[in-house]
C-alpha cells in the first residue's frame, strides 16, 4: 500500500489531466491542504487503488477488488463520495473521476454537503491557489505582458441584449466581420429543450472562505440538457425552459456577470455567469494582468460619445475595472483600455443611453468540440 504523500501525490494527478480547458492542480503545500481537506485518507486511498487515469471507468465491483475491500464496505464509500460531489455520476455502478477545474470543484462546492468545516478549509486553500492562478511562484505583476488565449479552453461570451443590437446594426450596413451561431448564446444554446439553474461553486467556495461575492447573491449557474436533466434530477438544480434561461441571461449581465463556457463550437452544457471577485480565470487577468487561461469574445465595445452622459455606470459595472474618464482636447470622454477588455458586454447592457455598442473585430472560430467536463 502506497504511503499517505504517495497516495495524495496520484490523487492530485488524477484530478490534473493534461488536457486543454482543464487546470492542472500545482504540486504546492496549498493543493494537499486542499485534497487533505476534501478526500479523507481512506477515500483517497480507494481512488488511487483502483483508478489509472481521469475519466477512467471501472465497474465498482471491480474497483472493490482494486481496493481490497468488501463490495458493501466500497459501495458505502462510493455511494458517499457522489452524494458530496466527489465523484461524477454515469448512471451506472462505475467509479471514474472529473479533473478538478472544472469538475471536481463544481460538482464538490455546488452540492456543498460534506463537513463544514473540512469544506471551509478546502475553499481556503482553493481561492489562495486562484489568487495565484494555479501557478506557484508566479510574479505580481507579471514582468512579460500575456495576450489572450484565443486556443484555451474557455471563453467568454458577450452579452444577450448588446449582441442582439449588433446583430440588428449589421443587417443594415456591410460589415467585415460577420457573427456565427457560437458567437450568439440564443442560437448556441436552441438545440436543448431543458435547462436548470443551481448554486454557484466559485461564490460558494468565496463565502466559505470568508470573501462573498461583491456582485450578487444570486444564483447563474446554468446547465443545459443532459447536464441540466442531472442537475434537476439530483435536486441541486431548478428547471428552466428557454425563455426562462434568456431571461436568467440578460439579469446576469445587468448585474455585472460575464457569460462564460468551454471555448467550442458544439453547444456547451455549461454556461457560467462570472464576476471578477470569485472566477478564477476573471481574477488572473484583473488582479494579475495574466490573459492566458481564456479566450476574450471577438467583439470590441465601442463609445458613441455624442450620447454618453459621462453617468459613469460602465465604469462601475465594468467586471475588468478598464473603463475611465479622461480629458482629451479640453474634453472629458470614457475611455476602454482595449488591452485588457475581455469584450464581455456587460457595459453595453447596462448603458442607459445606449452610448456603448459590441462590434465584431475578429474572427477567431474555437474547435469544433472539446472533451465533457464531468466525463
Amino acid at each position: 500500500m502506497a504511503n499517505t504523500e504517495e497516495t495524495y501525490e496520484k490523487l492530485r494527478q488524477l484530478l490534473s489531466p493534461n488536457v486543454p480547458g482543464f487546470a492542472p492542480l500545482p504540486k504546492h503545500p496549498l493543493t494537499d491542504k486542499l485534497l487533505r481537506n476534501m478526500y479523507s485518507e481512506k477515500e483517497a486511498e480507494f481512488i488511487t487503488s483502483c483508478l489509472n487515469k481521469t475519466w477512467e471507468k471501472v465497474p465498482l465491483k471491480k474497483a472493490a477488488e482494486l481496493a481490497g475491500r468488501s463490495l458493501e464496505e466500497a459501495g458505502v464509500l462510493w455511494i458517499d463520495m457522489l452524494m458530496k460531489g466527489k465523484l461524477p455520476y454515469d448512471g451506472q455502478e462505475n467509479v471514474f473521476i472529473s479533473a478538478y477545474l472544472p469538475g471536481v470543484f463544481e460538482s464538490y462546492f455546488t452540492i456543498e454537503k460534506d463537513d463544514p468545516e473540512r469544506m471551509k478549509q478546502a475553499a481556503e486553500a482553493h481561492r489562495s491557489l486562484l489568487k495565484m492562478a494555479f501557478m506557484p511562484g508566479l510574479e505580481l505583476p507579471i514582468k512579460e505582458p500575456s495576450e489572450f488565449n484565443p486556443d484555451a479552453g474557455w471563453r467568454f461570451v458577450p452579452a444577450v441584449e448588446p449582441t442582439q443590437k449588433t446583430i440588428e446594426i449589421n443587417k443594415t450596413i456591410k460589415v467585415e466581420h460577420q457573427i456565427l451561431p457560437f458567437e450568439v448564446l440564443e442560437e448556441y444554446l436552441s438545440k436543448y429543450d431543458i435547462f436548470s439553474v443551481s448554486q454557484c461553486s466559485c461564490r460558494t467556495a468565496a463565502k466559505l472562505a470568508g470573501e462573498p461575492c461583491k456582485r450578487t447573491d444570486e444564483n447563474f449557474c446554468l446547465g443545459a440538457g443532459e447536464a441540466a436533466e442531472k442537475s434537476i434530477k439530483a435536486g441541486i438544480g431548478r428547471k428552466l425552459n428557454f425563455d426562462e434561461m434568456m431571461e436568467l441571461l440578460k439579469k446576469a449581465s445587468r448585474a455585472g456577470l460575464v457569460h462564460s463556457t468551454q471555448n467550442m463550437q458544439a453547444p456547451a452544457t455549461f454556461i457560467c455567469n462570472c464576476c471578477s471577485c470569485c472566477c478564477g480565470a476573471l481574477i488572473a487577468i484583473k488582479d494579475m494582468r495574466y490573459k492566458g487561461r481564456a479566450a476574450n469574445t471577438n467583439f470590441t465595445p465601442m463609445i458613441d460619445d455624442d450620447l454618453c452622459s459621462l453617468c459613469g455606470i460602465c465604469t462601475e459595472m465594468c467586471p475588468m475595472e478598464v473603463i475611465k474618464s479622461k480629458e482629451e482636447a479640453g474634453q472629458t470622454l470614457m475611455a476602454i483600455d482595449l488591452d485588457y477588455c475581455i469584450g464581455c458586454g456587460v457595459c453595453a447592457a447596462n448603458c442607459p443611453l445606449d452610448a456603448i455598442t459590441l462590434k465584431k473585430t475578429r474572427d477567431h472560430v474555437p474547435v469544433e468540440s472539446l472533451p465533457p467536463l464531468f466525463g
